[in-house]
């Protein structure tokens, strides 16, 4: 099997400096999870497009795009839909799954790939739902506490990177504001050399990150990665942007979901598939 090359983990580096600034106010009730801030009073919502690219071993370029969709609301909750493929059975375009009280329903091998995840700061909540299974589970995070206005912008987070001092192999540039879907973002780019335990790397650079941040948004408007030993690129960008307030429902659990089953109580498949009737 081949061994890929390790690549630098600019978010591995960013909760580096957020232990580092934890006794700070204003940086957990800022920061969420998946580049987007947890801070009140901001409501929007957007697609979030993530395409990869790679040189694969049998020589083929080959690109993958995923999309996600994210909305935060005037509380600060904050809500990400991630979208994947279900490995449902051959040929079936929806699976038929079983309750443990007899009952049954079908869903879309589209819908199966579904996981949305909201960050309810205010309760101290993290959500995750699977509406394919129709199940939810919840559980309590001490990361999250009611919060007060943020001190500091959205972007000082990113941009402590320029105040400090890196290790040799790292390097942080400043890149200026830029509008980005008609929003003000502020730049910055990590620069990774090889070092001697790299070999014919030493002294070349391995990857370059720029993360372009809105403070407006209180969100990353766009990411791009480039690991120059693997070959693999990435591009994340958020767009359709609506600063609007986003249906209070979608940060809430559907009543006829199963909340933290046990599982005995999970639904379940036979490996039974139906093909969907087309629409007339």
């Amino acid at each position: 099997m081949r061994q890929t090359a390790k690549k630098f983990d600019m978010h591995g580096l960013m909760r580096v400096l957020c232990a580092g600034v934890a006794g700070m106010v204003w940086a957990f009730p800022v920061v969420a999870q998946n580049n987007v801030g947890a801070e009140a009073g901001k409501p929007f919502s957007a697609q979030r497009v993530m395409r990869s690219s790679y040189h694969s071993n049998a020589g083929n370029d080959v690109t993958t795009e995923m999309l996600e969709f994210v909305a935060r609301d005037s509380a600060g909750r904050v809500r990400i839909e991630k979208r994947g493929v279900f490995g449902g059975t051959k040929g079936a375009q929806e699976t038929i799954l079983n309750t443990r009280d007899g009952k049954q329903f079908a869903a879309s091998d589209e819908t199966m790939g579904v996981v949305i995840l909201v960050f309810d700061l205010p309760k101290g909540k993290v959500i995750s739902m699977q509406p394919g299974m129709r199940i939810a589970t919840v559980r309590e995070s001490k990361r999250f506490t009611p919060a007060s206005a943020p001190e500091r912008p959205y972007s000082s987070l990113f941009m402590t990177l320029l105040g400090k001092s890196l290790p040799p192999d790292l390097s942080a540039d400043n890149l200026g504001w830029k509008k980005i879907e008609g929003i003000e973002a502020r730049g910055i780019r990590v620069t990774q050399l090889g070092m001697e335990k790299d070999g014919e790397w030493n002294g070349k650079v391995i990857s370059v990150v720029e993360t372009w941040v809105s403070d407006e948004l209180s969100a990353v408007m766009l990411e791009t990665k480039e690991d120059f030993r693997t070959g693999r690129s990435s591009r994340t960008s958020l767009t359709h942007i609506e600063q609007e307030e986003p249906d209070a429902a979608l940060f809430e659990i559907p009543a006829d979901y199963k909340v933290n089953p046990t599982p005995e109580e999970m639904p379940y498949t036979t490996g039974q598939g139906v093909t969907a009737t087309p629409k007339q």
